[in-house]
């Protein structure tokens, strides 16, 4: 299904008319007849699929809601695909088609390598997704580990498919550069061996989030 989801994810954006990042997810919703409504009982995001309503959380950040309604709209688009499919299953293909969709392989790639996958040009182009799904997104386009930290604790650490490193605690190099964002709240980049390291201090309010990135020398 994942497959197909990115061809269901490309054929979506030619429907919508969108030649280039950012992608709009209420722009394709609205080219697919999808009537989005607001509701704050709803946690994240609903579909209805009888009445073609997708219903979203008002109190989400911007980029937050684009992600939730991309997420609906491929969930939409795989049970009418693939009606036999498991809904959790769909759900996790769903999941996958909302960052497809959103961050194309077709744009995104190219512009990974042109601004050696710095997170805040990217954020750039693609303004309508989060610098933490720009980060997890990269994962697939070169070997990486993400490290994101709240408040100072690791919250999650990912690597790229087949990549090896420690699951459960930084690098040395990993932690002199985490120790360099928080004391001067600015992003740092820094070469270690053969590792690049890129720090960024994504700082919202009452919210102090850092993103580490890690990669191979020459990725």
């Amino acid at each position: 299904m994942y497959s197909e989801m990115r061809h269901i994810s490309s054929d979506l954006l030619d429907i919508a008319g969108i030649a280039g990042p950012p992608v709009d997810a209420f722009r394709v919703a609205a080219a697919l007849d999808y009537e989005v409504r607001w509701d704050g009982g709803v946690e994240t995001g609903m579909a209805d699929a009888q009445r073609g309503i997708i219903f979203l959380n008002p109190a989400e950040r911007p980029e937050r809601q684009h992600f939730t309604l991309a997420h609906e709209v491929c969930e939409l688009c795989l049970a009418e695909c693939f009606p036999a499919e498991p809904v959790q299953e769909r759900h996790r293909a769903a999941m996958f088609g909302a960052s497809e969709l959103l961050m194309p392989r077709r744009w995104f790639e190219p512009l990974l390598r042109a601004c050696a996958a710095n997170l805040r040009d990217l954020k750039a182009s693609f303004t309508n997704v989060s610098h933490e799904a720009l980060a997890y997104r990269l994962l697939r386009a070169c070997p990486a580990v993400v490290s994101i930290f709240d408040h100072g604790l690791l919250r999650r650490r990912v690597g790229s498919r087949g990549l090896a490193y420690p699951r459960r605690h930084l690098l040395p190099a990993e932690q002199r550069l985490l120790d360099l964002v928080v004391e001067t709240r600015a992003d740092a980049h820094r070469q270690e061996a053969e590792i690049a390291l890129s720090g960024y201090w994504i700082c919202e309010p009452g919210w102090p989030r850092v993103v580490l990135i890690t990669r191979g020398e020459g990725e």
